[in-house]
């Protein structure tokens, strides 16, 4: 069962529709849609308290602003027990395209040390690198050519929405593949690994570039967008950081 509560709230200068939901697959998933900034407040001028009337105290799920992969898009695994990757494929490149919808256009050559990568390299590297994992070490048949992988307009959104349109297009031929094809081992580099092993590397590795990318919008004085939880300019109704002893000593 999923109970839902709804009412139109006033962030940022724009009205957003919020929603609370509540025991998605016997737990709260939070990380749906739109983070909600702390003393939002209705259309009507009240505290965003109580304003989900038909909540049953559950805590307000977190939103994003704009959803690259919505879980409706995410394609059926064709062996249930790896849906896991494709749902936490879509997860995470939704999370980069809210980082990198932080940038504008003049802030592609931003870098805070000259030993540092600029916020372009930083882009045209998870493009490119991303191919190189699924076409030559997870061996993903149908990857794009490595020289028409980069968008032709270097800005921050065309290079967001080509990292959403490369996901989506993975996520529909990864989601064919059975467990032998993922359990096999594989060249990767110097060693060889399972696919799967490949895979969750890759994932790391791009949390890796998305946490550089957060720190630059730090730097340059713009918001951070929540990942996991909330940050400094994000958050919401039932967020619960670990940042105390008494908190990590829950059971």
């Amino acid at each position: 069962m999923v109970r839902r509560g709804r009412t139109s709230l006033h962030i940022s200068g724009q009205t957003a529709l919020n929603f609370c939901i509540c025991d998605f697959s016997g737990f709260l998933l939070y990380d749906s849609h739109l983070p909600i900034r702390a003393g939002a407040r209705g259309n009507n001028g009240e505290s965003r308290a109580g304003a989900c009337e038909d909540r049953e105290d559950h805590p307000m799920a977190m939103q994003y602003e704009y959803i690259a992969i919505p879980e409706s898009a995410v394609p059926r695994a064709a062996c249930a027990i790896f849906q896991h990757l494709l749902d936490t494929y879509a997860s995470e490149t939704s999370k980069i395209v809210s980082v990198w919808r932080g940038f504008a256009p003049e802030n592609m050559n931003f870098k805070p040390n000259e030993k540092s990568s600029s916020v372009h390299e930083i882009m045209k590297h998870q493009l490119l690198s991303e191919r190189r994992f699924f076409a030559e070490f997870i061996g993903l048949p149908d990857e794009p050519e490595a020289a028409a992988l980069l968008p032709g307009d270097l800005t921050p959104e065309a290079f967001w929405r080509r990292d959403e349109e490369l996901c989506k297009a993975r996520l529909e031929r990864l989601a064919s593949r059975d467990e032998p094809w993922w359990l096999e081992t594989v060249p990767f580099f110097d060693v060889r690994r399972q696919r799967i092993w490949i895979f969750w590397r890759r994932l790391l590795h791009t949390a890796h570039h998305r946490t550089q990318l957060s720190g630059y919008l730090r730097l340059l004085g713009k918001p951070v967008p929540s990942s996991y939880g909330p940050t400094a300019d994000v958050t919401w109704q039932g967020a619960d950081p670990t940042r105390s002893v008494q908190a990590a000593e829950r059971k």
